[in-house]
């Protein structure tokens, strides 16, 4: 039987981020506490939490930080990419060797949960 040489490649379906992040991100207060763990990253000296309410239901939550932000191309390059770590490859501000809170990028799967319907 004669075979084939081929590359095979995973496929990943958009459904994987929800495995991700309930594995991940078990409850709410774990989901605040890693985005509040990407402001450190981003080198914020001050970070506020907004809860706003509707008829006594939390339906808001604010992180406001003066961290260094992100582009739009860093958003869409690096953020929504699944396991892209700026952070572990040096594309962080250039510095591999900078202690970061958060080294797992699942910071963004908190966002996905907290806005879950």
């Amino acid at each position: 039987m004669e075979r084939k040489t081929e590359t095979l490649n995973f496929e990943v379906s958009s459904f994987l981020k929800s495995v991700i992040g309930k594995d991940l991100i078990n409850n709410d207060f774990v989901a605040l506490f890693e985005l509040v763990k990407n402001s450190f990253d981003a080198r914020a000296k001050n970070v506020e939490i907004s809860f706003e309410a509707l008829n006594d239901e939390i339906h808001k939550i604010v992180i406001t930080d003066d961290g260094k932000g992100m582009s739009y191309e860093d958003l869409v390059d690096k953020w929504l990419k699944v396991a892209h770590s700026a952070k572990q490859d040096g594309s962080e501000d250039g510095e591999i060797s900078r202690v970061y809170a958060g080294n797992k990028g699942v910071a963004r799967f908190s966002c996905d949960r907290l806005g879950g319907v």
